[in-house]
């Protein structure tokens, strides 16, 4: 191949030049000039920053960088991706007149405040999400101030101890407690269980203040002191935390086994063996029949197909036992055939929360719509059991299912045979559920992969890779006899993962 240039002649031509003049005319001309692109095609800019509020106040504070926000046309089509730069600030170049959206992917670990159109920011949307919507553009119009606000998830940290030698202070780690953290309605948001040394921590809370984080005495034991001792109006088993401004790492638990040595008054338990005959006449009950003891008990199932009904049994799900005033007063875990039972329990109405396993979502419970119950929640409590005195209450069920993930690979079709050759890196992947909403996405990693994570069971859900720069398509998984691009593949999830995505790309 061969291009043979020259230089330009530096000498007049014989004709007038079309450049202008080095100085500009001493009076304008008699006319207007006229230009060979329409003003409508002009083309401009959307232009913004996404920052952080650090304090709860609802306002950005500091600025967030390496954010990934999506540009979607008046139809909803997705027709570009970028990130915040050092300073927090983005921008989409080279738009022409039109409506346009802009959806911010908060980072992980991160939630929503505001946006420029939403209601903290004085916007006319009554959203509280990370989509600016309806954002027209006029011709050559650079528009800026389309901004994001986020606030970092909280997490509580802190001890449960055992006062070994009575003097009041934690000397040894207690394994195997239940912590529950209570948002300030009184539900229980987030549960852990401690470790081999008495640690804890509970990540993902809500930025806000009246939170309480709740120990569960192990048997045997009883508490000595906490953190806030009863000042507040709390148990020694019970610190109130303010969530606002940070993390709260400095939580302490302190208890104690309860004495073992007789008390030197007689027993009032039952001898060890039965009396060898019966008595000639029925014993009187100090107890009347209303305060005979029951229980309540059931099984937590997982949904393995997406059908609504539970196909296999969970085990080591943690359940919440809150009376009828709404104060938790027990907790258990599924044994291995995912059974769980409260025993000696009297009369009274009951609720039992069951706090979803890592990756698993909600399908249904007894008193839920899925199971011909009479709530229309879709949560994980079932409220309302009354229970008779001597009452054994069963089947008080709950079934979940595991969250899914897509994972696949963009690769470079280096040698122009339709086949992928190298992964390509840094490659924007996007996950749109069937509602046309962009729920997740990730980033390719230097081989070329990419997984997301978190997504809910179901049909429908579009892969979309968004080209880099200078690439177009060779072939994607399913082609396009779905109707989809050559950047789109479409993928069931309803029965488990998607894991063989392949985009193929050239230069």
């Amino acid at each position: 191949i061969v291009f043979v240039d020259e230089l330009e002649s530096e000498a007049p031509s014989g004709s007038p030049s079309h450049s202008p003049s080095d100085a500009p005319s001493a009076s304008p001309s008699g006319m207007p000039s006229l230009s060979n692109m329409p003003s409508d095609f002009l083309l401009g800019s959307i232009s913004g920053y996404v920052k952080e509020d650090t304090n709860n106040d609802d306002n950005g504070d500091a600025l967030l960088s390496s954010v990934l926000l999506v540009l979607f046309d008046e139809s909803g089509v997705v027709i570009g991706t970028t990130e915040t730069d050092g300073d927090g600030f983005y921008i989409f170049h080279d738009l022409p007149l039109g409506s346009y959206s802009i959806l911010e992917m908060n980072p992980p670990n991160y939630v929503d405040v505001t946006d420029t159109d939403g209601p903290l920011s004085g916007g006319s949307n009554s959203d509280l999400d990370s989509k600016v919507v309806d954002i027209d553009l006029a011709p050559a119009e650079n528009k800026t101030g389309q901004n994001f606000t986020d606030e970092k998830l909280r997490s509580v940290t802190g001890t449960v101890l055992e006062d070994v030698d009575n003097d009041g202070e934690g000397d040894e780690g207690i394994p195997g407690v239940t912590v529950l953290v209570i948002a300030p309605n009184g539900t229980v948001v987030s549960s852990s269980t401690t470790s081999f040394d008495g640690s804890f921590t509970v990540t993902g809370l809500i930025p806000g203040d009246g939170y309480v984080v709740k120990q569960v005495n192990s048997f045997g034991y009883s508490d000595v002191r906490d953190s806030d001792g009863t000042s507040n109006g709390s148990t020694l088993s019970e610190v109130f935390v303010t969530l606002s401004a940070g993390d709260e790492d400095s939580i302490v638990f302190v208890d104690e086994l309860e004495s073992e040595a007789p008390s030197g008054s007689p027993s009032h338990s039952p001898s060890d063996a039965p009396s060898a005959s019966p008595s000639g006449m029925p014993s009187l009950s100090n107890m009347p029949s209303d305060f005979l003891l029951g229980s309540i008990s059931g099984y937590v199932k997982e949904d393995t197909n997406n059908d609504d009904n539970g196909d296999a049994l969970l085990s080591s799900v943690l359940l919440v036992l809150f009376d009828e005033s709404g104060v938790v007063i027990g907790t258990t875990e599924t044994d291995g055939d995912g059974f769980y039972i409260f025993h000696d329990l009297p009369l009274g109405s009951y609720s039992i929360l069951e706090m979803n396993p890592p990756n698993y979502v909600d399908v249904t419970d007894t008193d839920g719509p899925l199971s011909g119950g009479s709530n229309s929640d879709l949560d994980s409590k079932v409220v309302d059991i009354d229970l008779a005195p001597a009452e054994n209450k069963t089947g008080q069920n709950f079934t979940d299912e595991k969250l899914r993930s897509v994972t696949g690979t963009v690769l470079e079709d280096v040698d122009n045979d339709g086949e992928g050759d190298e992964g390509i890196p840094g490659v924007t992947v996007l996950v749109i559920a069937p509602n046309g909403t962009v729920v997740s996405s990730s980033t390719t990693s230097f081989d070329g992969s990419f997984t997301v994570t978190g997504l809910i069971p179901g049909d429908g859900y579009v892969v979309k890779q968004v080209n880099s720069f200078g690439y177009s398509d060779v072939r994607d998984s399913d082609g396009t006899s779905n109707g989809s691009t050559l950047s789109e593949v479409f993928v069931t999830l309803s029965a488990g993962d998607e894991d063989s995505i392949v985009f193929v790309d050239e230069l």
